[in-house]
């Protein structure tokens, strides 16, 4: 009869489980859906022109190492 307890309690927690991450993939398609997100590949992000410049500046160089210190 133990046995039995365990492997409901068991199931049960399997079954919430399921429905958590059901809920979350269909919240997660929702939200793609609805601000048109796409998924890029990390390697075809590049940074612009504008950011590489700023970042190049003595002033950006000096902010990073304070900021590290």
């Amino acid at each position: 009869m133990e046995n039995m307890a365990k492997k409901g309690e068991e199931t049960a927690a399997l079954s919430s489980q399921y429905l958590e991450m059901k809920n979350f993939v269909i919240d997660l398609q929702l939200f793609q859906t609805k601000y048109k997100v796409t998924r890029v590949p990390i390697a075809e992000i590049v940074q612009s022109p504008n950011v590489r410049v700023a970042m190049s500046t003595p002033e950006t160089v000096q902010r990073k190492k304070k900021a590290n210190v």
